[in-house]
């Protein structure tokens, strides 16, 4: 008989490398977004002014902050099910 449920570790290292990853994406997207910005700025305007920093905060909330913001409260009830799911599955008779 095969065993499917794991120890949590396994699926909390499943969970942070998928955490990661999606990490990684979204901040793909902010250097892009980061660099065209720098570009378009006024000459002589600081990348660190103000209202230059507010549009980069909101832009890397957007395309990664709230991404890892869910992640990190959904974490324990993703385990938990993925652990339940396993569970199930062993205690099928096949």
């Amino acid at each position: 008989m095969y065993t499917h449920l794991q120890e949590r570790k396994f699926y909390e290292d499943i969970y942070d490398k998928f955490t990661v990853e999606a990490a990684r994406r979204g901040m793909g997207y902010y250097d892009d977004f980061y660099a065209d910005f720098k570009n378009k700025l006024p000459k002589g305007e600081k990348i660190d002014k103000p209202g230059n920093a507010f549009v980069l905060n909101v832009f890397y909330m957007q395309t990664v902050g709230n991404e890892l913001i869910r992640r990190y409260q959904q974490r324990d009830e993703k385990i938990r099910d993925w652990m339940a799911r396993d569970e199930a599955e062993d205690n099928q008779i096949y």
